[in-house]
């Protein structure tokens, strides 16, 4: 076995054993930083960049030992044929803040495949949100506007799907803006209720 593979097992564990004392509540995630979900333009200059609603976060916990911190990133097309993406990356450093390995993979509806066990730990994350969501971060929130660029148009106010996650935003529903990326159906019944 290369020393890749290893490395791929290793953060396969690492992973597990982080869900399960997660799901336990013997390990707590501090959010470090959480970026609310938002619409943004794709790049005109670009065919494959769309409109997208998107939200991120950086998340961290301590072991003996061990710190480590898991950014997500997830996005849902402001289209029609809405599609979710969800991109996980774990990095663990020692004790002197030292990097010893990093994760990262890109999950969507075309390429399903969480060869490391990330989404049911940002499931476990998410749904523990109550937990590191304060005050001060739902001050920002209703601060923030959900259209941050100027130059969107009434016509993508009025898409279904941005309509919802505008009030998944204004509700302080994170976790079902997180259950809704990849979960097609879960999404589709959250349109329903518009």
């Amino acid at each position: 076995m290369d020393y890749e593979t290893i490395d791929k097992e290793e953060m396969k564990v690492t992973v597990k054993n982080l869900l399960a004392r997660t799901e336990k509540g013997s390990i707590a995630w501090e959010c470090d930083e959480y970026f609310p979900a938002g619409f943004l333009m794709g790049d005109k200059y670009e065919e494959a960049s769309k409109n997208h609603i998107s939200h991120m976060g950086t998340f961290s916990c301590q072991l003996p030992g061990f710190r480590y911190e898991l950014e997500i990133h997830e996005y849902v097309t402001a289209d029609k044929a809405a599609f979710g993406s969800l991109g996980p990356k774990l990095s663990v450093y020692d004790e002197n803040e030292n990097l010893l390995h990093v994760a990262e993979v890109s999950i969507d509806e075309e390429s399903p495949e969480d060869e490391y066990g990330f989404i049911p730990l940002c499931d476990a994350i998410f749904r523990r949100s109550d937990e590191w969501l304060s005050e001060d971060f739902f001050t920002y929130m209703d601060m923030r506007s959900f259209y941050p660029e100027k130059d969107i148009t009434a016509k993508h106010r009025e898409q279904p799907l941005c309509k919802l996650m505008e009030r998944l935003m204004n509700e302080r529903r994170v976790e079902d803006f997180h259950k809704m990326v990849l979960d097609k159906k879960f999404r589709e019944r959250l349109l329903d209720t518009l």
